[in-house]
């Protein structure tokens, strides 16, 4: 008798959206109830398209239905939780609704922006409160809530704090920031979504008391700059969402400095310049330009050899402090709005 294949078949994906329970079925007569496939190395169990029939099938062949991928431990449950297929079979089959993968994170990390599969775990007996990488559910969410997802996380959090979660110490913060991005981005955001979205954050505001984050003023390009911040951190974050767009360079080089200043920093410190290349070198360059036009600042000496480094993708978080409160101090030392060049720079 051949030896069976450890692997599914490459079109294994392909076969599950025929939903052809006979042709499924018969994959298993050349690979192992337990073949591998797909990113993670998952069983057919954890594949979203996997038929519900199929599964039973599976399970009842003798396959554990909580078989981990061999890419981070992850079950079947863990798999399937994060999207919007209903993942009832798996528990019907006995998943382990609490099982941790490689990382520590439960199904109910993985469901945490999924709330019909949240309720499907805690009914079936999950734990709403475990701990992961120093992260609840609830707080996971949040953390990872962009723009698009503040419905979702908006009803996944009630349907938390309705089975008793707990509220994370961090949750007024959270919450904010998911404000402030939204409103940051509004302009650019589908008009077809926002009045959902919006109503998501509301929603959040109420669920955690939090008081709502202001729509954003954004400058008009030709008045005189001003800012009623008297610190350098309160006057660069009132100078970026007053002028830097939400994409793409500014229109005037006062809003481009502090674009190029965040944008540095967020490449270096943030990405580990992952993505350096002769674009960041050029906006390097140009950053330095303009800290030295107009009225330049104070420190042009003391800058030139930060942004050498800089320019390398390789520079201390000193430096980019630096750079950062030399943005400001330009920007309110030559408050007429300057318009902006062509830049050389494509991001």
């Amino acid at each position: 008798m051949a030896k069976k294949r450890k692997t599914l078949p490459a079109d294994f994906r392909d076969l599950l959206e025929t939903g052809d329970l006979a042709a499924l079925q018969a994959v298993f007569d050349k690979c192992e109830l337990d073949a591998r496939g797909g990113y993670s190395k998952t069983t057919a169990l954890g594949f979203a398209d996997c038929p519900d029939d199929l599964a039973r099938w599976l399970v009842g062949q003798g396959l554990d239905v909580d078989t981990s991928s061999l890419r981070d431990q992850r079950t079947p449950l863990h798999e399937r939780a994060s999207g919007w297929r209903s993942i009832a079979v798996l528990i019907e089959l006995g998943a382990d609704v609490n099982v941790r993968d490689s990382q520590g994170s439960t199904p109910m990390h993985a469901a945490a922006m999924v709330p019909h599969n949240l309720e499907a775990l805690i009914s079936g007996g999950a734990e709403v409160d475990p701990v992961a990488r120093r992260s609840t559910p609830l707080r996971s969410a949040l953390i990872s809530c962009e723009n698009a997802q503040i419905a979702m996380v908006a009803e996944s959090a009630a349907v938390l704090i309705a089975a008793g979660a707990a509220i994370p110490d961090d949750a007024s913060e959270l919450v904010t920031q998911i404000g402030t991005r939204l409103e940051f981005a509004r302009s650019k955001f589908n008009p077809d979504f926002i009045e959902e979205t919006d109503a998501g954050l509301r929603r959040l505001y109420e669920l955690f008391d939090v008081e709502p984050v202001p729509r954003r003023l954004t400058h008009d390009g030709t008045s005189r700059i001003e800012v009623d911040a008297t610190d350098t951190k309160g006057q660069y974050a009132e100078l970026w969402a007053l002028l830097v767009p939400v994409s793409g360079p500014a229109t005037i080089v006062q809003g481009e400095v502090l674009r190029l200043a965040g944008k540095l920093s967020r490449e270096i410190d943030g990405n580990g310049s992952i993505n350096w290349n002769n674009d960041f070198r050029s906006m390097t360059d140009a950053l330095g330009v303009h800290l030295a036009s107009g009225k330049p600042v104070d420190n042009l000496d003391e800058l030139a050899p930060m942004l050498g480094r800089i320019r390398t993708g390789n520079a201390p978080q000193a430096d980019l402090a630096c750079v950062r409160e030399s943005a400001v101090a330009w920007v309110l030392g030559n408050p007429d709005p300057t318009p902006l060049p062509t830049p050389s720079y494509a991001h």
